[in-house]
């Protein structure tokens, strides 16, 4: 219950609640009916955008950092896998195995994480009108936007599929 707390903040009679109920399904059910009521307020405090941007931008630096130490943890795991076979275990097996569990966890880090700030974050850590306005784009999908043009785009196409065709006939040929 103590790691469900730190994740989503609910009341401690709300915590209590969920903790006596002896049914697992039932639990599940009434622990995901709290946290919608309180994802549901957070969603009215700050707006449906800001909140959508916030769950986004949060993601994703969550996801920077976690991915990092994912690969520096393959990278311990294929160092030290060797050893494995000194045990009498086949190391690729293994490799698998450690590796699917070091990814199982990335991937339950990342969900809590995301979750612990987006329920953490107030209206005076966002400023909704940065949000509103800014847009996200990059390099590509600006050059997308310059390059797209209809009559462009269907010239691209037939090159494209010219240079097809010539490919094809010369392999024939």
């Amino acid at each position: 219950m103590d790691e469900f707390e730190v994740v989503i903040p609910l009341k401690t009679s709300d915590i209590k609640e969920i903790g006596e109920e002896k049914k697992d399904r039932v639990r599940l059910a009434l622990a995901e009916k709290k946290a919608a009521v309180l994802y549901k307020t957070k969603e009215k405090e700050l707006g449906v955008e800001v909140i959508r941007s916030v769950e986004r931008d949060v993601y994703l630096q969550v996801l920077d950092v976690l991915w990092m130490q994912h690969l520096e943890n393959m990278q311990h795991l294929r160092d030290g896998i060797h050893w494995r076979s000194i045990g009498q275990r086949d190391p690729l097996v293994e490799y698998r195995h450690e590796s699917q569990k070091l990814f199982e966890g990335l991937q339950r880090t990342l969900r809590d994480e995301v979750l612990r700030a987006v329920f953490r974050i107030h209206r005076h850590d966002v400023n909704p009108e940065e949000i509103t306005q800014e847009k996200h784009e990059s390099e590509l999908t600006r050059a997308r936007a310059r390059l797209w043009k209809p009559e462009l785009m269907k010239s691209v196409l037939l090159l494209r599929m010219e240079t097809q065709i010539s490919r094809s006939k010369k392999r024939t040929a």
